[in-house]
């Protein structure tokens, strides 16, 4: 007779081996998938912004150009990058022109031409305008030319710097201008279009699509150099409570990038997420923030705000809060394109710089500890609704604040009204927390211009919630919006740079990021050109 312990044991090996065999079957007989939470019905671009970027939609449909992260724009479909110039013999107005590549086709063969960049630009103003005219669009009319179908330029309503941005778009096709008509009003009939392979034109096409999942296939007809050959299965998901689930049974091989605040919550739910699945990330154009009131009664003296910013443990942050995923923000560009621009960074967390810039400043340590300076005790006020900044970095700061002689304190107000009544009407004393979205090469004159401060007479109008009011950044931001050479362009972005480090209307903290998950112990692996694409689908190369 058996023994018990022998009988469990016998049990458990039984119970392995047919989990072994439903995931080896789940898995068997379907190709690498991926999942997500974009709705199938948005991955066709007839509803796009300039910028809009997401994997599945890039390896269907990638974007004429994008501008990474070092401030860099990347032609992915255009010969060279598009620049402003003036029209020769009209001096008043302002052109941007634009060559497609040679040999681009759509996946039924269709050659790609400057009618589809024109058509998808038509669709994309009508999307939000039903005539396609407005005064707040930017282009007046756009021309084809006649001799060359790959070249087209757009004549502007205004000088604009970045108008190269325009074409940080995914095309449609113009020979099937009838099957996309009103198709924003129809959106699901997107779905049953987006099989066409006159639809497509990336590495990938779509072999066949329902509302929950589409079969990609490869390309057969298009010209890329990095196409692979591997079929890819898209399973779509409504809510993040369904992904997770499929994520439980090891149904998805890789996640589509996640916004910071799903992964969180899916981590949160399933603690054992992190034994199934690794985890990477990218950094978002989301930069965490600590907003200072410029007219506090402290931040008013640039010194403290300085000291204040070597004070800051961006690492613990990033390690307790972004689970080290998220990269640290120490200046208003990315460090790549501070390097590119020869902006020299300086260590961000350094309590013995703080503490120097606050002796100079005459605050001094008293007997309780804490600095003082004309009698007033350096007591610091920081409002953050409960949950934005994790309680043990709060506990971290405090920590170092203590060290420095400053005190920490916090109130928590209700997020409802937090935007809307505390920070726009800077109801916070010292300091808040927000964060602010910058993409890379857009100007941030909403954050940052005096007209954008909002105040009663504007009805709040505008986001530069620190009240940051300096002649020198208005003039600077003006520039910006009509300088039309690129490269100098780019370069006053890091002279904003300079101008915000010595002010600092606000103190960068990271840059918020997004999450993509991949299953451990795949069955289905995926093969090196797979990998390369779903590293970085808008650089794939013609």
């Amino acid at each position: 007779m058996l023994k018990r312990p022998t009988i469990l044991l016998i049990g458990f090996y039984i119970s392995l081996a047919v989990s072994t065999l439903r995931l080896n079957a789940q898995t068997a007989d379907r190709p690498f998938t991926l999942g997500t939470l974009l709705p199938a019905q948005t991955v066709m671009p007839y509803k796009q912004y300039s910028g809009d970027s997401s994997m599945i939609r890039n390896l269907l449909f990638p974007p004429i150009l994008n501008v990474g992260l070092d401030g860099r724009v990347r032609c992915t479909l255009c010969k060279d990058v598009p620049t402003v110039e003036v029209r020769k013999g009209e001096s008043g107005t302002f052109v941007i022109s634009m060559e497609l590549k040679k040999d681009l086709k759509w996946g039924d063969g269709a050659a790609i031409t400057a009618k589809d960049v024109k058509f998808t630009l038509e669709q994309m103003a009508k999307a939000n305008y039903p005539t396609g005219e407005h005064p707040i669009l930017p282009i007046r009319r756009i021309e084809l030319d006649k001799e060359q179908s790959r070249k087209i330029t757009l004549v502007l309503r205004h000088r604009r710097s970045d108008a190269f941005q325009l074409f940080a778009i995914s095309l449609l096709p113009a020979h099937r201008a009838k099957d996309l008509e009103g198709l924003s009003a129809r959106p699901l009939d997107s779905i049953k279009l987006i099989s066409d392979p006159a639809f497509t034109y990336g590495t990938y096409r779509v072999g066949s699509a329902t509302e929950t999942s589409f079969q990609l296939v490869t390309n057969e007809k298009t010209e890329w150099e990095q196409k692979p050959d591997q079929p890819l299965l898209v399973r779509f998901y409504k809510t993040r409570e369904e992904l997770l689930v499929a994520l439980k049974a090891s149904a998805i091989d890789q996640s589509d990038e996640l916004s910071w605040q799903d992964y969180e919550s899916m981590a949160l739910s399933w603690p054992e997420m992190a034994s199934l699945y690794s985890k990477a990330g990218k950094p978002s154009d989301t930069m965490e923030v600590l907003l200072l009131n410029l007219h506090s009664s402290l931040l008013v003296n640039p010194q403290l705000r300085q000291a204040l910013f070597f004070a800051i443990n961006r690492g613990a942050l990033n390690k307790i809060q972004y689970s080290g995923l998220a990269v640290e923000g120490n200046g208003l560009l990315s460090d790549a394109f501070a390097t590119r621009l020869d902006r020299v960074r300086q260590p961000p967390y350094n309590l013995q710089m703080a503490a120097q810039i606050l002796d100079q400043s005459g605050w001094i340590k008293g007997p309780d500890g804490l600095r003082t300076s004309e009698g007033q005790k350096f007591v610091l006020n920081l409002s953050c609704p409960k949950e934005r900044l994790d309680d043990r970095w709060l506990a971290v700061l405090s920590s170092d604040l203590a060290k420095l002689g400053i005190k920490l304190e916090v109130d928590h107000p209700e997020n409802a009204d937090y935007m809307k009544k505390v920070v726009a009407e800077r109801r916070f004393k010292d300091v808040a927390c927000v964060n602010w979205t910058l993409p890379q090469l857009s100007i941030p004159n909403n954050l940052f211009h005096s007209l954008a401060i909002p105040n009663r007479e504007n009805n709040h109008f505008g986001a530069n919630y620190s009240a940051w009011d300096a002649h020198v950044v208005d003039k600077l931001l003006d520039n910006m919006l009509r300088e039309i050479d690129l490269n100098h362009f780019v370069r006053q972005f890091g002279r904003l740079d300079k101008q915000f480090m010595s002010d600092l209307p606000g103190i960068p903290l990271v840059y918020e990021p997004r999450v993509t998950l991949t299953l451990k112990s795949q069955s289905i692996k995926p093969s090196e050109e797979l990998s390369r694409v779903l590293q970085t689908p808008t650089q794939i190369k013609l």
